[in-house]
């Protein structure tokens, strides 16, 4: 699959380097939706983040598996392919809602909120924050 040599680890990518990233992968459109820290620089929430990770279709995810690459669990017990050193293919994880943003799939802000509920580590509580924050800045911008 083609791709962009992928950032270093300590590179901060921001929603040009995620939408460009997402366009070297040459993933099929609507086969896949951005979720956590990428999504949410999409929805404005972060400037930067040091990932993306994607949750696929079960045909996209398929797919992947056919075309070469291994699958592992994350260590939330999800199937995982890890596309590129800062790019990674989840299974069994679609958000409960989505919007389209720059023309890509993307978590809604209240699908991270439930995901990142669930896991509960402190930077997932420091994002939940941060989308209630930038929640209340544009309620009140309206």
């Amino acid at each position: 699959m083609p791709g962009q040599r992928p950032p270093k680890d300590d590179q901060l990518l921001s929603e040009r380097d995620i939408l460009n990233i997402l366009g070297d992968l040459d993933l099929a459109p609507g086969s896949y939706w951005l979720v956590m820290g990428a999504a949410l620089v999409l929805h404005g929430v972060r400037d930067v983040t040091i990932d993306v990770d994607l949750a696929a279709s079960d045909e996209l995810f398929r797919h992947l598996v056919e075309t070469g690459y291994e699958p592992a669990l994350s260590r939330g017990g999800r199937p995982k392919i890890t596309l590129t050193d800062n790019v990674a293919a989840y299974k069994d994880w679609t958000p409960s809602s989505w919007t389209a943003i720059g023309g890509v799939q993307v978590a809604s802000l209240e699908s991270i909120i439930e995901e990142k509920s669930v896991l509960s580590r402190p930077k997932d509580l420091s994002d939940i924050e941060a989308i209630r924050g930038h929640r209340a800045r544009r309620s009140s911008a309206s």
